[in-house]
């Protein structure tokens, strides 16, 4: 009934977690993989934040090369619309070839400007395809699709050097002591485990953290947390750090 779980026969903090702070740390396998994973997450971020920064640039060019040498035709408003933010697509002709293209609305003619009106447009001679609306504020437009790639992948990858960086804090000033669990709860592959445990004043906290391997309710277990805050603690071995052995002997 209880095969599986891991007890403390006799509740005695280990010798690795009794010598001074900050104790030396090594990465355990669990670490290893959030590194890797994390890296992994931040190299795409900054990929799309390249993307999304020459993409800016490029506009900016365009725009100065429109100021510098751009002409000024008739177009024609093809299609108006939006949702966030308001746009405009339309046509002009150079030449007797037809191009076409698309801008941000200006907030001072929301609602002013509607399919088949008339507007001036600004092209580039060499490369009409390269053109805006004349006297229109230029807003250098972001894909939203990027942008939101770009905060997804940096927030992963963030919160995983975030985790890595709050369990080797626990592991290498965390002040250890026994707990005992109250609560052991399957989340997929890992256990999570509620358990209380007293300070060196003798006050009773509760605590909770993530365990590999199940507990049973009434079992001791190690725990370390921060003197400072002691509502903060992590069950020992944390699932990424354990203490160098080698360097406390």
């Amino acid at each position: 009934m209880n095969q599986g779980f891991a007890d403390l026969a006799v509740p005695v903090i280990p010798r690795e977690l009794t010598g001074s702070t900050p104790r030396q740390v090594r990465l355990m396998g669990n670490g290893v993989k959030a590194v890797i994973l994390g890296a992994f997450l931040l190299a795409i971020a900054t990929a799309v934040g390249i993307l999304l920064c020459t993409n800016a640039v490029k506009q900016i060019h365009r725009r100065t090369a429109l100021r510098r040498d751009g002409r000024v035709v008739v177009g024609e408003v093809t299609r108006e619309g939006g949702r966030r933010v308001s746009f405009v697509e339309y046509t002009f002709t150079v030449r007797g070839s037809a191009f076409s293209g698309w801008a941000q609305l200006p907030d001072d003619l929301l609602g002013r400007i509607r399919k088949s009106d008339h507007i001036f447009v600004r092209f580039l001679p060499a490369d009409p395809a390269i053109n805006h609306p004349d006297a229109w504020e230029w807003s250098v437009l972001f894909d939203s699709v990027p942008i939101v790639e770009f905060a997804f992948f940096l927030a992963a990858g963030g919160s995983f050097f975030a985790i890595l960086f709050t369990e080797r804090r626990f592991v290498r000033e965390g002040r250890p002591t026994v707990a005992t669990v109250t609560s052991c709860k399957r989340r997929e592959r890992l256990f999570f485990l509620e358990y209380d445990f007293s300070k060196e004043d003798g006050t009773s906290i509760k605590g909770s953290g993530e365990s590999r391997i199940p507990r049973k309710i009434g079992s001791n277990i190690y725990v370390l947390y921060l003197p400072q805050s002691p509502h903060r603690s992590r069950p020992y071995p944390t699932l990424s750090f354990r203490v160098r052995v080698d360097a406390q002997t």
